[in-house]
């Protein structure tokens, strides 16, 4: 009997501490921090030879008059591989224009980005390096090429012929950031 009684308190021991077997799911960092993210992000994944600072420029009210007072910067590292960085707009801003300025840094050698991401509360948008020119202006104003091959856009630096490379949006670029932040 004795035998039986402990049988039986065993397989319930092993019924029931099996249904508390449950499973810890972790969401990884990135995709809550996309979810919640009050503020618009822009995303360059890009390769500098040099240490540099990127900007984006913004605007709220459809026009192409970019200041100071509207951008955020933020560093890269120089190296041979490509790494993110992140602009993370203001709470609350949701711009209707805007602006990438790649370097300030007159040593710069060469550019190399593979793409630009922009989100906002969930949202979000990709252009591959090599379909940069469809959404940014190419003014023939700083020496940038797209290698197909690799996905990049290349923006090359002449010597002695130093200026921030700054590209301004166009149309299709103005639709995209619209369709995220405002969905339909």
């Amino acid at each position: 009997m004795k035998i039986q009684s402990m049988c039986l308190v065993v397989v319930a021991l092993v019924t029931f501490s099996a249904c508390k077997n449950e499973k810890k799911v972790e969401v990884p960092k990135e995709v809550i921090t996309q979810v919640l993210e009050p503020n618009f992000i822009v995303e360059i994944e890009a390769k500098v030879s040099a240490k540099d600072d990127f900007a984006v420029y913004y605007t709220e009210d459809k026009s192409n008059e970019f200041d100071g007072t509207m951008a955020v910067w933020t560093g890269i590292d120089g190296g041979d591989k490509f790494q993110k960085v992140a602009f993370h707009l203001p709470q609350e801003v949701v711009p209707t224009n805007i602006r990438i300025d790649f370097g300030i840094n007159k040593d710069q050698k060469d550019i190399s980005v593979k793409n630009v991401t922009m989100l906002y509360q969930g949202m979000s948008f990709v252009i591959q390096g090599d379909k940069f020119f469809d959404y940014f202006i190419d003014t023939k104003e700083f020496p940038a090429t797209v290698d197909p091959v690799n996905g990049t856009l290349e923006i090359k630096y002449e010597a002695g012929k130093f200026k921030t490379p700054y590209f301004y949006p166009t149309e299709k670029l103005l639709k995209e950031v619209q369709a995220i932040c405002y969905p339909q």
